[in-house]
């Protein structure tokens, strides 16, 4: 019996190919990984980087405000092991103007 992929889940795989194609990464240098108690959908590191990226297919403004509150604590905490950090929200659909503006790190 084969199991059966989410849409989420998917488009989450689809964001870590071209990450790894983006940032010269080998296949299966991104994945999920927890930092700080919290799973965070893709990780990169690079040698000068970790890019620190959240996926979702959900529209709701609700889901960026978590997973921009989530990123935020896990930037935190890679910025204090000395990691220089850059966080991303990547929609499947264009972002809302709220959801941009939600995902503003202020």
């Amino acid at each position: 019996m084969t199991q059966q992929i989410s849409p989420g889940d998917a488009f989450e795989d689809k964001v870590r190919e071209v990450a790894c194609a983006l940032w010269n990464l080998a296949s299966g240098e991104a994945g999920s990984e927890f930092i700080d108690g919290d799973e965070i959908d893709c990780v990169c590191r690079t040698e000068d980087i970790t890019h620190l990226i959240e996926c979702t297919i959900d529209r709701s403004l609700n889901k960026v405000v978590k997973q921009t509150n989530k990123l935020v604590k896990a930037k935190r905490s890679e910025e204090r092991t000395g990691n220089t950090v850059k966080l991303w929200i990547v929609t499947e659909d264009r972002p809302t103007a709220e959801q941009r503006t939600a995902a503003t790190i202020r």
